[in-house]
């Protein structure tokens, strides 16, 4: 069981077709939350499946220096030491991306990679637990797609025909996640017949062990790379 040092317990992953969530990403100086920081956090609220608010902002961490935004980053990002020397401070950032969050339900892709990070972010600046449950995208595209050799991002978006205008920036993986979150809850539905079904057939799947987890490398390279994910 995951410990957390507040009262209340931290959000759990989750399976389900909302249509009132918050859509989100992160990009990051590396993999491991706690010694690798949040550059940059994209997030769109929706209601109803409308879109109802978005929230996009670099953000500066604590202790920056030049050695925090690699070479590696930025020319995966296009995020550079200096664009983040001038952004507001993790701190503030936080708390305004906390106030627009509420107790909304969290969707991204490979998100549990997201969370643990906004988590630290919430614990050790806002010294608050991260109450959110969260569904992962991923999940679905692997369910759903294993004849595909790999299910990053970009390779379900090109599946789609879906254009990501700027690949490995937060809002614009947002945008791109959401889209695919579409299609494949279009093609549950028409394959299962509804969401119940789905969900009940996705279950037996993890239960037996089919989805396999992104490995670190890997997972870096797609999008830390540092959205996201998987193989």
């Amino acid at each position: 069981m995951e410990l957390s040092l507040f009262a209340e317990r931290p959000g759990r992953l989750t399976d389900a077709f909302p249509d009132d969530y918050v859509m989100l990403d992160t990009e990051t100086t590396g993999l491991r939350a706690g010694d690798d920081h949040v550059l940059e956090i994209g997030a769109i609220r929706f209601r109803n499946g409308e879109e109802d608010g978005r929230f996009s902002s670099l953000m500066r961490p604590e202790g920056l220096t030049r050695r925090t935004v690699s070479r590696f980053i930025t020319g995966l990002t296009g995020i550079t030491y200096e664009m983040v020397s001038k952004a507001p401070p993790a701190a503030s950032v936080m708390e305004e991306f906390a106030a627009f969050l509420g107790d909304d339900l969290i969707m991204g892709y490979n998100t549990a990679f997201d969370f643990r990070f906004l988590r630290h972010e919430c614990n050790t600046l806002l010294t608050r637990e991260l109450t959110n449950d969260y569904v992962d995208v991923l999940r679905f595209a692997r369910f759903l797609h294993p004849e595909m050799e790999h299910h990053r991002l970009a390779d379900m978006a090109a599946h789609f025909s879906i254009v990501n205008e700027h690949e490995h920036r937060a809002f614009s993986d947002c945008l791109t996640t959401d889209l695919c979150y579409r299609e494949l809850r279009r093609e549950a539905l028409e394959r299962y017949g509804s969401e119940k079904e789905f969900m009940k057939a996705l279950a037996v799947s993890l239960r037996g062990g089919c989805f396999r987890r992104p490995a670190a490398r890997s997972q870096l390279r797609m999008n830390a790379a540092v959205s996201a994910c998987g193989a």
